[in-house]
Formats: C-alpha cells, sequence, structure tokens
C-alpha cells in the first residue's frame, strides 16, 4: 500500500479541512463547534467514537487484528490573537486565530483517519485517532487521559509542524524534544499615593521592574551555561492613572527547561530574588509557582519507527537534525508511562520569510498537510509490527 499515493488522492479534501479549521477557530475549552465538526466527519468515515467531557473525540478503527493499539493525536485549540495573515480563509471568530497551526494538525489527523478507514483490511492492529482540546492552556491531555479509553493504547505518535523547518523534511529524533514547563505569578505589593510626592508611597513599579531585571540573573549565573532554562515575564500589569502611584504590580510568566533538578530548584531561587529585591525597595510581595507540562521524551524504539516511516513516504532526504525546542506540549503526558514519539514536520514555504508560531501573521505551506498525515498513517503501518507483546510495553528513557 503506497499511503503518500493514497493521502494525495484525497489532497482536496485535506486542505479543505484545514482551511475549515482555520476560518473558524475557538479558544482552549471552548472548542465546541469544532468538536461537532470532527464529529461529523468521523459519522461520515463510519469510525465510532467517544466524546470526552463535550469536547475531546477518541476514535476507534479496528483492523484485522485488536492489538496493538496505536493512539495518533491531534491538539485543537486556537489562540487570543488577531489574524493578520490576509488569507482568503481568514479567522472569522474576530481575535481568536490558529496561530500555533492546530488546525494543520486536525487536518492531517482527519486525513490519515480517512485512508485508513478506506485501508483497514490492511491493518493488523486497533488504531485510536485523538483529538485533543486545550493545549494551549495545557490542560486537555490531563482531562482527557481520565478517561479508560486510553488504558489499552500501547504507543503514541503526535505532530506538530513547524514552519521554520523546510516543508519537504521531517525532524523525528529521539531524547527529549521540547521544555517542561511552569507558569508563575507575582503581585508586588507597595503603598499607592500621588504621582508628585513619590516619597511619600513605596512605588511597586519600580520594585516589579526590578524583580524583572534580576530574576534573569539566575539562567545567567545560577546554572551552567551548557543548560537550556529560560525565565520570561510576559505580563506586566500596574496602575490605571497617569498621577497615581499604585498600590500594587503583578507579573505573569513562564519558565522553560530541560534539566529537571534545576526546575525543580527554580521556586526557590525565583523567590530569593523575589524578596530580597522587594526589601531593596521597601515593598513586599505575593508568589507561586505552578508546573504545567514535563518534557516531551521520544523514545528511541519509537523514534526509529517513524523516522523509517518518513523514509517511507518522502525519502531518506526527508529525516532533518532540528534542535531542542523550548516549547512545551501536554503530549508529554500521553507519553508520560508509554512509549511514543513527536515529530516536527516542516511547513517552511521555500524561499519566503517565515513569521514565528503564536504570531498574527503565522501561516504553512500547505504541502505540510499531506506530509504529515502520510506520516500519521505510514507511522500505524510500521508500529503495527512492531511489538511482540501489546499491552505489555515499557518505556525506555534515554
Amino acid at each position: 500500500m503506497n499511503i503518500m499515493e493514497l493521502v494525495r488522492a484525497n489532497y482536496d479534501y485535506i486542505i479543505e479541512q484545514r482551511r475549515f479549521f482555520h476560518q473558524n477557530p475557538e479558544l482552549s475549552q471552548q472548542e465546541f463547534n469544532t468538536s461537532k465538526h470532527i464529529q461529523n466527519e468521523l459519522d461520515t468515515m463510519g469510525i465510532p467514537y467517544v466524546v470526552i467531557n463535550d469536547l475531546g473525540i477518541i476514535a476507534t478503527l479496528c483492523g484485522e487484528k485488536e492489538t496493538p493499539v496505536i493512539g495518533l493525536r491531534a491538539d485543537m485549540d486556537a489562540l487570543p490573537i488577531v489574524e493578520e495573515t490576509g488569507l482568503p480563509f481568514a479567522s472569522q471568530n474576530e481575535g481568536v486565530m490558529h496561530a500555533c497551526g492546530h488546525d494543520t494538525h486536525m487536518a492531517m489527523l482527519l486525513g490519515a483517519a480517512k485512508v485508513l478507514s478506506e485501508n483497514k483490511n490492511a491493518l493488523n492492529c486497533t488504531v485510536k485517532f485523538i483529538f485533543q482540546p486545550a493545549e494551549e492552556d495545557l490542560a486537555g491531555a490531563l482531562m482527557m487521559l481520565k478517561s479508560p479509553e486510553f488504558d489499552d493504547i500501547d504507543t503514541y505518535m503526535a505532530i506538530h509542524n513547524m514552519n521554520k523547518i523546510p516543508v519537504g523534511k521531517i525532524s523525528v529524533q529521539p531524547g527529549p524534544r521540547m521544555a517542561a514547563n511552569g507558569t508563575f505569578y507575582i503581585k508586588v505589593i507597595g503603598s499607592g499615593g500621588h504621582g508628585a510626592y513619590p516619597e511619600m508611597s513605596v512605588d511597586p513599579i519600580v520594585a516589579a521592574c526590578a524583580v524583572v531585571s534580576n530574576l534573569q540573573t539566575i539562567c545567567s549565573r545560577e546554572k551552567s551555561p551548557l543548560t537550556t532554562a529560560v525565565i520570561s515575564v510576559c505580563t506586566f500589569n500596574a496602575g490605571n492613572r497617569c498621577n497615581i502611584i499604585p498600590a500594587y504590580a503583578e507579573l505573569t510568566g513562564t519558565v522553560r527547561g530541560f534539566d529537571q533538578s534545576f526546575l525543580d530548584s527554580l521556586p526557590e531561587r525565583m523567590e530569593r530574588i523575589i524578596k530580597h529585591t522587594c526589601e531593596a525597595y521597601r515593598a513586599t510581595y505575593e508568589f507561586s509557582l505552578e508546573p504545567l507540562a514535563l518534557m516531551v521524551v521520544n523514545d528511541p524504539s519509537c523514534t526509529t519507527t517513524a523516522q523509517k516511516a518518513v523514509t517511507k513516504i518522502l525519502g531518506d532526504d526527508a529525516l532533518y537534525d532540528a534542535p531542542q525546542s523550548t516549547g512545551s506540549e501536554d503530549f508529554s503526558f500521553f507519553i508520560k508511562d508509554k512509549p511514543g514519539v513527536l515529530a516536527f514536520v516542516g511547513s517552511g514555504k521555500p524561499g519566503e520569510e517565515m513569521y514565528p508560531l503564536h504570531n498574527s501573521k503565522a501561516d504553512v505551506d500547505e504541502e505540510c498537510l499531506i506530509n504529515g498525515a502520510a506520516l500519521y498513517a505510514q507511522y500505524v503501518l510500521e508500529a503495527q509490527g512492531s511489538y511482540s507483546s501489546p499491552g505489555k510495553i515499557k518505556i525506555r528513557r534515554p
């Protein structure tokens, strides 16, 4: 069975799906119309499914054999961004945009589901197609995994499009690929007053600015330069009038990294700096740090299987070495205790400057949809013969 030929025969269908999703984006935990559309497509294909918490979907395609059970996952949610791509199928939901490519992931997975369902006599396994909400707020995977529908899955595979990788190239490498993630909240508390008399107040803005600067010394001076870690303050909110010193300033941000022991030490390190900086400016503080996602670690055996799939559909030259990403993915929870692999599918347009993911002008070369759908389907064919003891596979960390 030539998967690439079968997928390319469904080119119009896959493109149509991507453009529908792109035009009708929905935020995390609000993907009701997206979910309903996917359900309708699965009904047309004749693939039974279960809806989880009104949004998530897990559809099951049974082949000639019940095992192994292979899970293919795509995420569904969009971002609170005003789209500026100028595409004819740009978002019709103002202030919401598929700027991270989840529209492409859903279209790829629907394309793979269509091809595999039309050729299920070639399947010696069970395939579960997983459409997951709320990846952007890193809540969807854990919500879905509460369902017993996941208990029998032996291996997982997921895709993230990457427009900094040329279309036609795919990065699938073993070991840690995406960073662990945490979110922090800081409230710097001062004493408000008149902007004309700063000596009569404790200015939380000045103190908070110092906190932002000083936190950066953790990464620059408290860890090895050979390890990767990020502390980014991404919101800073204080005051509401030009001549009033506010009573407090609020900061939120993210931490990322690949050294779990260093990440575990960050609450103490950050609070030490926040505490003493605030004291220096006569302010007090509140602080919390919540871990959100684990590292995405590609299992070596699953990686080999995925690499075989890449070369089958695109040739040996398609394999692409990409660095680790400090982005995070809650796909990490699916592969916490079971083997799996995440592939970066190139979506960059040749010869064109590409705006980064999460940008209001982010776009993809739609040829990536064909490559991703084919990779999903070919992974199934490669993986179905890779496990001699389905249900007893143990994850292997590098």
